[in-house]
């Protein structure tokens, strides 16, 4: 070159060879920018971080972010060598990045390599095999970490990761002889040299044996389990709370019971992770001390298999059969009352109602079916009575609450007064006169009622009055007297809006 150029270098190391330390990569760089004429005024650095995906590299991805902005002060990028600029495993990909900064004005160099990337023929196909032996290299070493990973899980040691609460790792020689244990952060130094679990501090080994106990035999939750240790002081690593998903960690893993499991899950290459079958997993019986039994941890298992989010709607109903068939019928205090068995909120969540599930079991209680008939027909006959006081209320009248998850309310628009809609039951002669079973709603105070009487058979509706109040209580029987006293007799369903008026202007005359 004629001219001195201004130039970015872009640098990323993994953990593979010490030929692709930093300091090397910026060496040999340093000598093609002097070499080439160009001068190094910005670098990007990837510390540490793989090159098979962009998203976890973030000085490559500022790198392109500053080309394609345009005017990024420098005229080139210098790459150690094709590698450097990552093992996609699509080859296109890599290409791509390289594409984008030469469409910018910006043409990479890759220093370290025998051609030139001038893009002609010969370049053009370098660079494409260049990029399939770069990802071809990291498919082939993933492949190889696995196997060796594999093997060491199979002879008991420890391949790598944090040590669950109540252990500790031991750094063994060559000749299996105890070195010392490892504090956090520290790792093994000779290639030779093996990593097993052994039991933690007493406090420690003491607080997992009681999850176990309390979840097992107690039958504790684990959010129970979780805030009793939280209210002893127990703390859990680092000084921090026990939660929950803590408490489901530790009754979960195998170590406790001195199995190492290695392998339930796979990550190939960054992609997704995998969860693998049972059959491939690598395990090792009496791998460590345990902690545990291997009885108790069986029972942990099982306990598990059999929690409710666990199991399947079939799996349910089949509890539930069983109870059926012990006890010879159900209820709600009958299902919650038994351990065997979910309890009688979890049916109603699931199912939408207990009546649901006692249909997909075919039994139909008497008491169950006639409240559950009677409560259709009040909804029903509420239904009906506020659509037909909406209809012929010339828009006098606006519903409250429409979507129908509460009773229905309407209000006046002229007067701002409320009405509820309360239908009652029949419930027989009191000195020969007629009476009605009534369960008003709290949230009615305050409000005016349209109160629906049903006839003798309760099947039907056989007058209607519009009555002050009858919220604040929880059920009370009306006689026949108390609604010609306190109601106005509503004949249809279009004389409420007149009803409404003349109940406000009492309501008006007695206070004043």
């Amino acid at each position: 070159m004629s001219h001195s150029v201004n130039a970015a270098q872009y640098l990323r190391m993994s953990t593979e060879h010490q030929q692709y330390s930093l300091d090397n990569q910026a060496d040999a760089i340093a000598r093609y920018a002097a070499d080439h004429g160009f001068i190094i005024i910005k670098t990007y650095i990837d510390p540490a971080k793989s090159g098979l995906r962009l998203r976890n590299r973030e000085a490559l991805k500022q790198l392109l972010k500053d080309v394609a902005a345009g005017s990024p002060g420098f005229e080139a990028v210098l790459v150690y060598d094709v590698s450097r600029w990552g093992r996609f495993q699509d080859t296109d990909e890599s290409a791509h990045y390289e594409y984008l900064c030469r469409a910018s004005g910006v043409p990479v160099y890759y220093c370290a390599e025998l051609f030139a990337n001038d893009n002609s023929l010969a370049t053009l196909i370098l660079k494409a095999l260049k990029r399939g032996m770069a990802g071809e290299y990291s498919r082939e070493l993933s492949v190889k970490v696995r196997a060796g990973l594999a093997r060491l899980a199979s002879l008991g040691y420890k391949a790598g990761g944090i040590p669950p609460y109540g252990l500790r790792r031991l750094l063994l020689d060559s000749s299996g002889h105890g070195k010392q244990i490892l504090r956090s952060g520290e790792r093994k130094s000779l290639v030779s040299d093996r990593v097993i679990l052994i039991p933690g501090p007493r406090a420690e080994v003491r607080t997992v044996r009681r999850i176990f106990h309390e979840f097992v035999y107690d039958r504790h939750s684990m959010p129970s389990i979780a805030r009793g240790l939280n209210r002893d002081g127990i703390c859990y690593k680092n000084g921090g709370l026990w939660s929950a998903s803590d408490i489901m960690r530790t009754l979960r893993n195998d170590h406790y019971a001195g199995r190492q499991v290695w392998g339930k899950r796979h990550v190939f290459l960054g992609e997704k992770v995998q969860w693998m079958p049972p059959d491939q997993w690598i395990i090792c019986e009496n791998a460590f001390k345990p902690i545990i039994t291997t009885e108790l941890f069986a029972k942990a298992k099982t306990r598990f298999a059999n929690l409710v989010y666990n199991l399947s709607e079939e799996e349910l109903l089949e509890q539930l059969r069983s109870l059926l068939k012990a006890k010879g019928r159900l209820s709600a205090g009958i299902i919650d009352q038994a351990t065997e068995c979910a309890c009688a909120t979890t049916y109603k969540m699931r199912f939408g109602s207990l009546r649901r599930a006692y249909d997909k079991l075919g039994y139909a209680p008497s008491k169950f079916a006639s409240g559950v008939a009677y409560r259709e027909l009040v909804r029903s006959v509420r239904n009906k009575v506020v659509a037909d006081v909406l209809h012929y209320s010339g828009n006098q009248l606006e519903l409250l609450n429409p979507n129908g998850r509460f009773r229905p309310l309407m209000r006046d628009c002229r007067t701002g007064a409320v009405v509820s809609v309360l239908v009652a039951r029949r419930k027989g002669l009191i000195e020969d006169e007629k009476t009605w079973s009534l369960r008003p709603k709290k949230k009615a105070v305050g409000t005016h009622t349209a109160l629906v009487l049903l006839n003798a058979e309760n099947n039907a509706i056989e007058s209607m009055y519009l009555v002050p109040e009858l919220g604040g209580r929880k059920r009370y029987v009306i006689r026949y007297r108390d609604v010609l006293r306190s109601g106005i007799k509503l004949n249809q369903p279009g004389d409420l809006v007149s009803a409404i008026i003349k109940l406000q202007s009492q309501k008006e005359i007695s206070l004043t």
